[in-house]
């Protein structure tokens, strides 16, 4: 009964007098479960089912309960938030005026104060986007801000220092301010304009758009000067977006996008005599960008000019095999470390995992393994579990 306080967030037969849920008890009734309820976590509902077996000899012990409540996998439930209307989340950033300092090996900040939640709403017949702002305090989460984007729904966002960027279905970018929930920038994608992903590449100075035709656009992300201001109350003006960089692709869908920064080779040149072989301020980098195709395709782009550098297979086999017709890379990711200072030199920070849909295969590579990525065999589909 206390799984079901977790998922439920209240007892067992609340409505009804104890008498009554004694003799439910006997008769072996079980608390019911609603649409929303079941949505909790999978792991925390297969516990439950499995201690809610009629035959007592099928339940779990309290030491199996025990260490399966201990496993890492095991999510734990801090909070429940409820809306009015049962809509859809299409995405998630976080994002905030207090960005945390820790960030990974890609440069991108690790989490904000504040989670951008973009829904779905249909006004007469059409999709409008959405957005509501949660805040975490004293740990609980509250709703702090509902606002809405345009007259299409949002599929993509970015969080970008101390803005959001967001996708819409329609090929819009709007750019908020995340302190002031603002419009500061918005542009429209003339052609081609489904939008599939977007990522931000700080060292290169780019948040790249990924488009279901395989090209990617590249805009600047120095926008800092247009929502500078004295007086709240002045509305804030919204500036038109035009990229910079684009890379006309090769007409197949990009579905994920990973940066990798890798310190350019210093020669023979000495290092300083104070230096510890981590990063050090004049150190130089260049950047790299994957992009994650269908048919089981990894295209490689420069970051700075956008220029394709390859196009290399998922696995072992060339891009156009038949083995790899039927495989989409679903998700690329770069190592999350965060909390410690990666070396320049260290391979954690310049490998990519790459995770194959459908099937069971996580690749992994990246610098100096170019023209390699090592498989390795995952025990179920993951290509949900990678974000």
């Amino acid at each position: 009964m206390y799984i079901y306080e977790l998922v439920t967030l209240h007892q067992p037969f609340n409505d009804l007098n104890p008498a009554q849920v004694k003799q439910l008890i006997v008769e072996g009734h079980r608390p019911p479960l609603t649409a929303k309820d079941k949505k909790a976590p999978v792991f925390v509902l297969d516990l439950m089912a499995w201690c809610w077996q009629q035959e007592a000899d099928r339940r779990p012990p309290s030491h199996h309960i025990s260490l399966l409540s201990s496993a890492t996998e095991f999510p734990r439930l801090s909070d429940v938030i409820t809306f009015d209307k049962q809509l859809g989340i299409n995405c998630a950033v976080t994002a905030g005026s207090r960005v945390s300092q820790s960030r990974g090996a890609d440069d991108r900040a690790s989490v904000g104060s504040e989670v951008w939640l973009c829904r779905s709403e249909l006004n007469a017949g059409i999709g409008t986007g959405k957005i509501s702002v949660l805040s975490y305090s004293r740990a609980r989460c509250y709703h702090k801000k509902e606002f809405f984007v345009g007259k299409s729904c949002i599929r993509v966002a970015c969080s970008v220092g101390s803005t959001v960027w967001l996708g819409t279905e329609s090929g819009t970018l709007h750019v908020f301010c995340a302190m002031t929930y603002k419009q500061l920038c918005q542009g429209s994608i003339r052609s081609n304009r489904y939008i599939l992903n977007m990522i931000h590449v700080p060292r290169a100075n780019w948040v790249l758009v990924a488009l279901a035709d395989g090209s990617v656009l590249a805009y600047n992300d120095n926008i800092s000067n247009h929502y500078h201001y004295n007086d709240p109350a002045v509305e804030t003006p919204v500036h038109e977006l035009l990229p910079n960089r684009v890379y006309t692709g090769n007409g197949i869908p990009i579905h994920c996008m990973a940066a990798l920064p890798l310190k350019k080779p210093q020669g023979n040149e000495p290092r300083p005599e104070d230096s510890d072989d981590r990063n050090s301020p004049c150190d130089e980098y260049v950047c790299e960008v994957w992009c994650g195709q269908e048919k089981g395709r990894i295209t490689i782009l420069d970051g700075e000019e956008l220029q394709k550098i390859c196009t290399k297979s998922a696995e072992d086999h060339e891009p156009d095999s038949s083995s790899q017709r039927e495989h989409s890379v679903s998700h690329i990711e770069t190592c999350q470390t965060t909390g410690t200072t990666i070396s320049g030199d260290d391979p954690v920070g310049r490998s990519v995992w790459v995770a194959l849909f459908p099937g069971t295969r996580v690749c992994f590579g990246g610098m100096p393994w170019r023209r390699r990525l090592y498989v390795v065999w995952i025990a179920h589909n993951i290509h949900q579990d990678l974000k």
